[in-house]
This record gives C-alpha cells, structure tokens and sequence, in this order.
C-alpha cells in the first residue's frame, strides 16, 4: 500500500528543511550582512521583477520602482550588526527555532521586513503567501545568498487547506498580517503556546494646519496619498484641517495632478465601489476630480465616507489640534499612521491617543516611507524572534 504525500507533508517537510538550515545562521558576520543587503537591493532592482509586480498588483511601474527603492534603501549591514550586539547576539546565538509569518496581499513591499529581520538575528522563517501577490517574497527566497538560503521558504495555499495551515504555524512564534478573519484563524490554529503577532488592517489620517500650507507642503502631502495608490495601511485616506480646509483640498487636488506625471496611478481596484463613492461623496460636498485622483471637501456639519484607496481622500476641517487628538483616539487599533503638518505658532506634540492605537507618527511626506528599523504597530520588528 502506497502512502500519498500530502500538500501538508509538503509544507511539514520545508518547515524540518528550514530549521535544520538555521544553524547556519548562528555565528553571522559583517560580511554576511552586507551580503544579505547587496542581494535584497539586486532584487530590488531587477526590470523584469518590477514589471512582473507591476502586472501582478496592478500598479503602475513607476510606482513599483518608488516603492522598491524607499523600501530597502535604509538597509544597512552596520545597523543590522549593531542590532545584533544590542540584542547580545555577538556573543549567543539565538535559540528560537523558525518564526512563521502569514502574509496579507494588500502591500506588495509588506513582506521585506517580516520575512529579513529573522534572518538578520539568525532565525529560519517560513512564509504563507498569497497568489495575487507573491512574486516579491519569492523573489528574495530564491535570490538570497548563503548562509540565508536554505533559511527561508515560501508556501502559496489556501484559505480552506487548513491543515497546510496548521503545519505552517508549528512554531512559538507568528506575526499574521490582514484582517480580523484572518488572524483569528491563525490564533484558532496555531499551538497554544506560540506567541501570535497581529497586525490588522487600517488606514492613516493626515493632520495639518492651513497655516503656511503652500506648494510645498500640498507636493508632500500627495505623495503620502499617490504612494502605492493607497493600497497599504500607512495611506493617508482622511486629511484634517485645522482652518482653511477648501484650500488645503484645492492644493492637494492640484498636487495630485502634478504628481502623476511622475508617478501614474494604476489600475482602480474596484471601479465598481469607487463610482457609488464618487457619487455619494459629489451629492454631499465640494469634490476636486483630478486627472486621476478624487479630493472630497466635507461640509460642516456632514460626514462623508472616508476614501477608498486608488488616490480617494476625503479633507475636513477640525476645530483644534486638541479636538483631533480626541477624535484620533476614537479609531482606536485601526488607525496605522498619523501625518503631521504644522508652524512653530501650534503645538510641536502630536496629539496622539494611547494604546491599544499605536500609529506611527511623522512628518507629512514621510507617512509611506518607514525606515527598515522603524517600529509597527508600535512594536519592535524584531518583537518575539529573540529567544536565550
């Protein structure tokens, strides 16, 4: 009698090929580092990778290009080492033994940071991808240089294959991106005694002052709406007005056209939803329709549904800094980013709310470029991979 090797022996079998790999990554030097940082930026910067991204998410080139090289262009092995020594990884090697990460389909640059920072601190890391957008993850599983090849995997499956699932997930660490679906379904299956990272979906609110607004600050500000077509969490889909709100939308308009010469928006993801939205949004306030981009003004007194993505944003006004932070504190763990835009004359404290909302907060400009060190979710990158 013949034994069929199931899809989830399958994925059983990379998870025993990856950790027996790690003990490869136990004693990594400078020299590994800037080995792993040359090859991520080679891929990076790959014409065909990037034309291959582009058909895959629908996304113009350019905006796949912009989107590679703000991502890995704070890479650096010096960094990382330093990481590495403040961890007390110069003189231990790390005892964990893979880390598992269930990857959303939303970003196509999400996976950089969950599926590299293992690695950097000598940790095997075995991802669930999705097919609609899994051609960047693979890319680095299948370019990455020794010692860190044999450490990485990628498995494609889904939804209802939850046995690959649970083989997947038979480790003391996971970080799962998506929705509240998806990460209660990873916590219903992964091992009671694996520390389950969520990072849930959200969006990001924009807050300035009409003060001193100008060419400038609008260019800034539609860079953070235009990056990535507001496909990511960290989108600016609300901007709020302390004054003059039309003008703020008037610029912002204005700079959105500008802006997609350089960087063209790509295909709509649902043409569908975005015409019911174009049309309840014009029947209740003042609408700036762009060369490929919407700016919604709301009237007072009015709320109108926040954008949608594929540069969708909706500019209102608000009495106060300290109304706003109020009102931030109200969305709670869905709000990813806070953009600021201020003079000397206000507050230089963004007034931000507590946990369980942990966004981050930068500059306008700066909203949809998080350094490769910079905290999510208000964690850590590194949260649960080190382990004595």
């Amino acid at each position: 009698m013949s034994y069929r090797v199931t899809r989830a022996d399958e994925v059983r079998a990379r998870v025993d090929a990856i950790r027996a790999a790690g003990v490869g990554l136990r004693a990594l030097t400078k020299k590994d580092l800037e080995a792993l940082c040359r090859a991520v930026r080679w891929v990076a910067d790959d014409s065909d990778l990037r034309s291959a991204i582009a058909r895959r998410t629908g996304l113009s080139t350019p905006m796949v290009e912009w989107g590679l090289r703000t991502s890995v262009e704070s890479l650096d092995a010096e960094r990382l080492l330093e990481v590495r020594e403040q961890l007390g990884l110069d003189w231990e090697s790390n005892a964990s033994g893979h880390v598992a990460v269930v990857l959303s389909g939303n970003l196509f640059t999400a996976c950089l940071k969950p599926m590299l920072w293992p690695l950097v601190l000598g940790v095997p890391v075995i991802a669930k991808a999705t097919a609609r957008d899994d051609v960047l993850v693979r890319a680095l599983a299948d370019r990455l240089p020794d010692p860190f090849a044999n450490a990485i995997a990628v498995e494609t499956f889904s939804r209802d294959e939850t046995a690959c699932l649970e083989a997947l997930l038979q480790t003391d660490v996971v970080h799962v991106y998506g929705g509240a679906s998806a990460i209660e379904a990873v916590r219903a299956q992964a091992p009671a005694r694996a520390l389950v990272v969520p990072h849930g979906h959200g969006f990001g609110v924009a807050l300035v002052s009409s003060v001193g607004f100008e060419a400038t600050q609008a260019d800034m500000l539609a860079l953070d709406v235009a990056a990535y077509d507001q496909h990511g969490c960290l989108s600016p889909r609300e901007v709020w007005v302390v004054g003059d709100a039309t003008q703020v939308a008037i610029d912002l308009a204005a700079a959105l056209d500008r802006l997609e010469v350089r960087l063209p928006r790509g295909a709509v993801s649902d043409s569908g939803a975005q015409q019911s939205w174009l049309g309840t949004v014009q029947s209740l306030g003042d609408v700036r329709v762009g060369h490929s981009s919407v700016v919604a003004i709301e009237p007072q007194g009015s709320a109108l549904p926040r954008g949608l993505g594929d540069r969708t944003v909706v500019v209102r006004g608000v009495a106060s800094f300290e109304a706003a932070g109020l009102e931030l504190a109200a969305l709670g763990p869905h709000l990813k980013c806070v953009g600021y835009y201020w003079t000397k004359a206000h507050p230089t404290v963004v007034p931000v709310p507590p946990m369980p909302s942990a966004p981050r907060c930068v500059p306008i400009g700066q909203m949809q470029t998080p350094s490769f060190f910079d905290r999510h979710d208000g964690w850590e990158p590194w949260l649960g991979l080190v382990r004595r």
